[in-house]
């Protein structure tokens, strides 16, 4: 519906605010009536807002309320149309459904959805083996709301999904042999 959210200085201040812009005018997004940094990540079709308060958590706002999901150890990245939440808690990846967190697995070390679908399939990156450093091996991977699938790379040793449709297709970027550069991939 031509909703934007995102996060703004004001009137000179230091700190950003998350906010969410209806079309005509924008209104502030203030966490738990939290005065540091905060930005919004994305919106959903209903206006449902996933957002991060820095050095607090995330937080997922309704319409109407806010709900503190870094008290639930839960860091969210992305959001579907029935509010479901993909992210991380702790190490592994996870999905807020309404009903609990359902912990997604490993793909051997720390895995965060980044992308959930209608359906409440997610895609996302994870590390192949338990305590790599960043620039350690990762891949994409798909979970089908039953299993979790590495979905490899393109030769080198790094993916991630970005997106995934409703179709369960999912799109993303890996690295080519020798890891010399990203591209593109459909899944």
């Amino acid at each position: 519906s031509g909703w934007v959210v995102g996060y703004d200085l004001e009137g000179g201040d230091v700190a950003s605010h998350a906010f969410i812009w209806d079309g005509s005018s924008m209104r502030g997004l203030t966490p738990f009536h939290d005065p540091r940094d905060s930005y919004a990540i994305a919106i959903n079709t209903n206006g449902w807002v996933i957002g991060e308060v820095v050095n607090v958590g995330s937080f997922l706002w309704n319409g109407s309320s806010m709900q503190d999901l870094g008290a639930l150890g839960v860091r969210a990245y992305a959001l579907n149309a029935s509010g479901w939440v993909a992210g991380s808690r702790g190490s592994h990846a996870v999905i807020l459904n309404g009903q609990g967190i359902q912990d997604l697995g490993t793909l051997g070390g720390n895995t965060l959805g980044t992308a959930i679908n209608a359906s409440g399939w997610v895609a996302g990156v994870g590390y192949l083996s338990p305590n790599v450093p960043v620039s350690g091996a990762s891949h994409a991977f798909l979970w089908n709301g039953a299993s979790l699938q590495d979905l490899g790379t393109l030769g080198g040793t790094k993916s991630e999904a970005v997106a995934i449709n409703g179709s369960g297709w999912v799109v993303g970027r890996s690295t080519i042999p020798g890891d010399t550069a990203f591209h593109a991939f459909v899944w």
